[in-house]
């Protein structure tokens, strides 16, 4: 199997975008800041990540406590973990400002680039990860530029 992205995937009424190749998939929630909820071994069917199986992804205003929402899988915290006060007095959210906030998508052969923004940072994230065509499980799957 050729490595590929498929963005024809919803889950619990969310976009997922599909990143696989023979021998890993990762499906990345979008509006989630671009939360990567499954990382799976296909040989063994295993999914790498952890999800709470109480608490289900859903969408969160900016400033909710992560803690009390996280659903697993692997977010980014970005730009702080802590909330934070900035000189100018607005604070930096609890588990930073992407989690919360929708990211937008490129999609290109064979990769996806996530393109996020601060809210009261003003910073501009983007990452852009990819799956390559293998021959063998040892090839490196995810590349973050």
């Amino acid at each position: 199997m050729s490595a590929r992205v498929d963005m024809n995937w919803k889950y619990r009424g969310l976009q997922v975008l599909r990143m696989e190749n023979e021998f890993l998939r990762f499906d990345v929630l979008p509006e989630l800041g671009a939360k990567v909820f499954n990382f799976i071994y296909k040989p063994l069917d295993r999914n790498l990540l952890w999800h709470n199986p109480y608490i289900h992804p859903s969408r969160q205003s900016f400033g909710t406590c992560f803690d009390d929402v996280w659903s697993g899988g692997w977010d980014e915290l970005i730009p702080n973990d802590l909330p934070f006060q900035l000189p100018s007095g607005e604070i930096l959210a609890d588990h930073g400002e992407v989690w919360s906030q929708e990211s937008g998508a490129l999609l290109r052969p064979g990769a996806l680039k996530i393109l996020k923004t601060g809210l009261n940072s003003d910073g501009r994230i983007s990452s852009s990860p990819m799956v390559r065509n293998w021959t063998s499980a040892a090839s490196p799957l995810l590349k973050k530029e």
